[in-house]
């Protein structure tokens, strides 16, 4: 190809000695005016800004003279003799009341005279009561202002109200302080008799403000204060607002930035923006008698209106003088360059094919030296340059015709190939390294034709396949098959799991030494995901429908159970009563209370376990929690398997539900007994209080202190893949003995609840052990719980109480137990009867006591018939168990008390009390 000629250089001989002597003559004088330009710019600045600070100052001495000027005439007036005669009623003087009325008289002309001198809008004296006794002003005697004599009885100080509206659109301040009595000997005591006011005009705050002490146009001074997230401008803006009195802006406004600062107390100066949105410069100064504060600004337009002006004429001065420097290089470097011109452009002309030209550079230096050696070359050329063209015309024209054949062939492979609708890669044979992907390959992959030229097959396969993947390729090289399909997975490039269709074959099905492989590639991910969700859902939907099942089967248990329990714990309570401390019965009656509150709290795990109740969280003292459950398991666990308990003494609490705490130890025991059972072992419980510095920091604990729950077996372990798996809801690895896989998710779900966390170790054949961190509760309280050890302490009373419940036993225990209280006890065991007892004399009961599931009519239907009758009537609730109910439906209904069967006798007195208005 013929090389291009006489193009234009970007920086030429001329261009570069040009450049050298603007560089050398122009940077030293820039460099100096921008040095002289920093000069005057700081000065003016400083100039501007001392201006500024010094504006700023005045007026803050201004503000603090008039302010000083005001507190002094009240406190004058606050230490008046006869302003604290007027209230010193324990001084007595005779015909005291005339002397008070002459003394009250004088001193409101007093105050007249003060006021005027003053140029107060009102000056008044107020008792203890609120009542205005004497005012400058006589229409405001008899005035009353509690609020601000309360202000003053509670600081004893001085009070002022800040922009202080006493009539509409009137702007005032006041000013208040109190006026001590005198003490017998007539010296002042520190009892207050009553308020001293002044009421201020804030027009000659309002002149001090407003008025600009230079000779700027745009100069402006503003009064401001903080209230909660607003800036409030407390004087008269220059630049309109008049639809806003007083003006304000958020804090959180850019245009509010010199006001925050000046309320919170900072002094300085800043560039900024107004409430305009202009920017100006604002020094500002903080008030602190009044928390105000002060902002002097001006336009920035007019306080660097000089630096503007000085930095137009050093621009001008500065392009004048480049202008000067660039034509003198200008001149310079074309007088050096002119002959090199002149044999560039005949060089140009020999380049383009004339070789009769004649040079004509006639110079006695190295320029005329190049130009004779150029001739000479240029007589050598002319013969190699003839025969070169004859050959070259041959050449091309072979050339042509076979690059015409060859790229209508690779057109075509290239549609084919790019075209395809399945991935398809060329594979070097021996190596499986992609020589060559289309667009659908790189597609399904994730990959680039790039990244993939990188790569061999292999590598994108998952290594699970591999062994089945390079048997197929060696049954491919040794010519047993000439093609395989295989389903296998593919790793994209996320690292993604896909499922493809692959199908390998030789390039050249007629040749057992083909050059390259053909792998085909189809993605039946979605077929194969969907498959498996299909699977999934089934079974998943078998096991919901499963454990709904057992969730309502559960809540009809706990049903029947608790009506069992009630009467067992009534009459269990009522022997234990007459029975004295000490003696075996009463011993015996403690054993089986205890043991039916342990089944109680057993159908609130069943109740729990159908979702049919909310747990509570309280403090709890978490160690007799975990002894009592260890005590429960123990007996049913068979002798090869020892227990060791290593519980810390230290009274640590949690906030959390005790069930929840037995149903958590339980479980881990549980599935540490499974571990065992068959070869035996030991069961290691340990409870110790932590802190996050002697814990894991992966464990990522937010709080400061913790106790650590331990439960530790020698079974048979888990290996790494059980391990992160345990967690999940219907995982399981107790196949025959029918686990439903919901236990660890429970537990860890509680666990997460409580803010806690919950960590696994374990290896095949040495042992498992749980760690359970569950945060300690800071605020120990003597209301916490311990199991075995409730107040037995029953409140009394001589109340009616109605008792509804259809089974006779219940309702009998029932009014056993609260005669012995102190009650008049009536019975109903059907509601329909019960109401219409109630409809005859609604006024003779204090209070219902009723059961939810009754025939006929349940008891949310009848206390909502009940309520109708008398709204006021007490009514407590006690069920077993009821899906159509709970606490909250039954306190919207008016039920004052929500309780679950069975009830305690000291929880059903205590309730008794807190419903009846005496708890």
């Amino acid at each position: 190809m013929q090389q291009e000629y006489g193009k234009k250089y970007r920086f030429g001989i001329q261009q570069k000695i040009a450049a050298g002597l603007v560089a050398f003559g122009i940077l030293p004088i820039l460099l100096g005016i921008f040095y002289l330009y920093l000069f005057v710019h700081e000065t003016i600045e400083k100039k501007v800004m001392a201006h500024m600070i010094s504006i700023a100052d005045i007026k803050e001495k201004q503000i603090e003279d008039w302010l000083d000027n005001r507190l002094n005439v009240l406190r004058h007036l606050a230490a008046d003799k006869d302003v604290a005669f007027v209230f010193n009623s324990p001084v007595k003087y005779q015909n005291q009341d005339a002397v008070q009325a002459k003394i009250l008289i004088l001193l409101q002309k007093q105050l007249s005279v003060v006021n005027e001198a003053h140029s107060s809008k009102a000056i008044n004296l107020l008792d203890v009561t609120g009542r205005t006794i004497a005012s400058s002003n006589a229409s405001q005697v008899g005035t009353i202002d509690t609020k601000i004599v309360q202000r003053i009885l509670s600081t004893k100080s001085f009070v002022i109200d800040d922009f202080y509206n006493r009539i509409d659109h009137e702007r005032l301040m006041r000013f208040s302080a109190p006026v001590f009595l005198f003490n017998p000997d007539l010296e002042r005591s520190y009892t207050i008799g009553g308020v001293i006011s002044i009421e201020e005009d804030t027009a000659n705050l309002q002149e001090i403000i407003g008025t600009w002490p230079g000779i700027e146009t745009t100069g402006e001074t503003l009064l401001v204060r903080r209230e909660k997230d607003r800036i409030i401008f407390l004087n008269n803006l220059r630049h309109g607002k008049e639809n806003e009195n007083p003006f304000s802006i958020p804090t959180t406004s850019p245009l509010a930035k010199p006001a925050i600062f000046a309320t919170d107390g900072d002094e300085g100066i800043m560039r900024a923006l107004d409430y305009r949105g202009e920017p100006v410069l604002a020094a500002y100064r903080y008030i602190p008698f009044m928390d105000w504060g002060f902002v002097a600004k001006i336009d920035e337009s007019e306080a660097f209106a000089p630096l503007v002006t000085m930095e137009k004429r050093i621009i001008l001065f500065s392009v004048l003088l480049i202008l000067a420097v660039l034509t003198a290089a200008f001149l310079f470097s074309r007088g050096i360059t002119r002959a090199l011109l002149r044999l560039e452009d005949l060089t140009r002309r020999v380049a383009d094919g004339d070789y009769s030209i004649v040079f004509g550079v006639d110079r006695k230096d190295e320029i005329g030296s190049l130009a004779q050696s150029f001739a000479t070359m240029m007589e050598q050329l002319k013969d190699k340059r003839r025969s070169l063209e004859e050959y070259s015309q041959t050449l091309e024209k072979k050339v042509e015709e076979r690059t015409l054949d060859l790229l209508e062939n690779i057109e075509k492979f290239k549609a084919v190939f790019e075209q395809a609708a399945v991935g398809v890669a060329l594979l070097e044979k021996n190596t499986n390294r992609c020589i060559g992907t289309n667009r659908k390959f790189c597609t399904i992959t994730g990959y680039t034709s790039d990244e993939m030229n990188s790569l061999s097959l292999m590598q994108i396969i998952h290594t699970d396949d591999h062994a089945l993947i390079a048997e197929n390729m060696e049954d491919l090289l040794t010519g047993k098959e000439k093609e395989f399909s295989i389903e296998c997975r593919f790793l994209d490039s996320n690292g993604s799991i896909l499922w493809i269709q692959l199908t390998v074959s030789s390039m050249w099905a007629a040749s057992p030494n083909s050059p390259a492989h053909i792998a085909v590639l189809d993605n039946i991910t979605a077929k194969k995901d969907a498959d498996t969700e299909k699977t999934r859902m089934e079974t998943q939907l078998r096991q919901l429908q499963k454990m709904e099942a057992i969730g309502t089967l559960a809540g009809g248990i706990a049903h029947d159970f608790n009506n069992i329990l009630v009467p067992i714990i009534s009459l269990a309570e009522i022997l234990l009563a007459g029975e004295p401390q000490g003696s075996q019965k009463h011993e015996d009656l403690e054993e089986i209370l205890t043991a039916a509150k342990r089944a109680r709290d057993l159908v609130k795990q069943i109740l729990h376990f159908s979702r049919e109740r909310e747990q509570g969280l309280e403090p709890l003292l978490i160690a007799p929690i975990i002894k009592e459950s260890v005590k429960l398991l123990s007996s049913s666990l068979p002798s090869n398997i020892a227990i060791q308990l290593n519980i810390s003494d230290e009274p640590v609490s949690v906030l959390a539900d005790a069930v929840q705490v037995h149903q958590v130890v339980m479980n881990l025991c549980t599935n540490a007994y499974h571990a065992m059972r068959e070869n035996g072992g030991t069961l290691a419980i340990s409870l110790l209080p932590k802190t996050t510095s002697d814990l894991p920091t992966d464990l990522l604990l937010p709080y400061e202190s913790y106790i650590e729950l331990i439960v530790r077996d020698t079974g048979k372990g888990m290996d790494r893949l059980t391990q992160e798996r345990i967690f999940e809801p219907y995982f399981t690895t107790k196949e025959k003995e029918g686990g439903t896989g919901l236990g660890l998710a429970v537990i860890h779900g509680i666990v997460r609840d409580y803010r806690g966390r919950i960590q696994v170790e374990s290896e095949p054949d040495k042992g498992t052990a749980f760690h359970v961190f569950l945060p300690t509760y800071s605020k120990r309280t003597s209301k916490i719980p311990l199991p075995q050890d409730e107040v037995r302490i029953c409140p009394t009373g001589k109340e009616h109480i109605l008792i509804v419940d259809d089974e006779e036993v219940i309702a009998e225990s029932m009014k056993r137990r609260l005669a012995k209280l102190g009650y008049t006890i009536t019975v109903r065991t059907s509601s329909i009867e019960a109401l219409e007892l109630f409809r005859h004399k609604p006024e003779a009961f204090d209070l219902i006591i009723t059961d939810q599931t009754m025939p006929n009519m349940t008891g949310d239907r009848m206390a909502i018939e009940m309520l109708r009758i008398r709204d006021n009537v007490p009514i407590i609730m006690c069920t077993g168990f009821s899906s159509v109910i709970d606490e909250n439906k039954a306190r919207k209904i008016g039920i004052k008390a929500f309780l679950l069967k069975p009830v305690v006798k000291e929880e059903m007195a205590h309730a008794i009390r807190s419903v009846l208005g005496d708890a």
